[in-house]
Formats: structure tokens, sequence, C-alpha cells
């Protein structure tokens, strides 16, 4: 009686055992998975981008006469391709200092990224820009960056970038 007793114990620690490594399994493939999906993702991204880079060229920006102050400005994207285009919401905002090109921080993270902020639809989304097609859209850095200062600045959209001067 002794013998089938430890016998018991020993088949249930097995059976713990047994059940153990296949949640850990299972644990592991979950995140293999979503190692392949973020590298596939990181993938897809990274062919778009660079067979969209030279087609690119064709886009071209600039800030529309008489919009640009110290708060915003709007901006013209001119697509010259056959082919269409997403530039996202996020850029970048940069002041010539000593000859060098220093990227401004944000206010806040709270002001560039808002609480709640989905962050797929954030990298999904942008201005779509049609082929062959003059798109104008109007930029509120005050919220970001604030009200910029006297100088020479380049907004960075993508690869593309705009150059301009507050006075």
């Amino acid at each position: 009686m002794i013998k089938d007793t430890s016998m018991y114990k020993n088949i249930a620690f097995l059976l713990v055992i047994l059940v153990f490594l296949i949640i850990i399994g299972l644990l592991m493939a979950e995140i293999v998975q979503l190692n392949k999906s973020n590298e596939e993702k990181d993938n897809y991204y990274k062919t778009i981008e660079a067979e969209s880079s030279a087609e690119v060229e064709a886009v071209a920006l600039y800030v529309k006469d008489g919009t640009l102050t110290n708060k915003g400005c709007t901006i013209i994207f001119a697509n010259n391709s056959n082919k269409e285009f997403i530039f996202r919401y996020k850029y970048d905002m940069q002041k010539l200092e000593d000859n060098n090109w220093v990227t401004l921080l944000p206010k806040s993270i709270e002001d560039f990224y808002p609480a709640g902020t989905d962050w797929v639809q954030l990298y999904k989304a942008g201005y779509e820009i049609k082929q062959k097609t003059v798109e104008e859209k109007v930029f509120d850095w005050s919220k970001t960056y604030g009200t910029l200062k006297a100088g020479k600045y380049k907004m960075l959209i993508g690869t593309k970038e705009v150059e301009f001067t507050i006075y």
C-alpha cells in the first residue's frame, strides 16, 4: 500500500511537470509568433519605404505663400509621380543654430502623443497624396513646439523636408 501511494504521488508530480512544460511551450510559441508578426510588419514598411524612396523624389513640399507664422503654416504637397504616397502625421522640427540643425523637443510628450493615443492607428495614419495631384495640409506646431522664435527652421515629414525662416 505504501508503494501504491508513492507511485500515485510520482504520477501526479509528473503530470504537474508535463502541464507546466505544455504551458511554457505554448507561451514560447506565442512569443515567437508575435516576434514574427512584428518582423513581418517592419519588413513590409521597410520594403515600401525602399520602393518609394526613389519615387518620393517626385514629390515636392513647400510652404504656401502668405501662410507662414510663428505658430504654423500650410505645406503644399505636389506629387508629380504616378504613385500615391502617405506621409505620416508625425513630423520633426529642427532649428539652425551655429550652422548645425538641432532637433526641437516637443513641449511635453502628452502634447506630442496625447493620452490614449492609438499607436497602431497613428503609425498607419497620414496624409494621402494621390498621384499627379497638389494638396495642401495645415500644420499648427504651437501645440507641440510652442511659438517659434526668429530663425531658420526645417520640418522633416517622412523622407522630405521643408526649410523656412521665421522673422
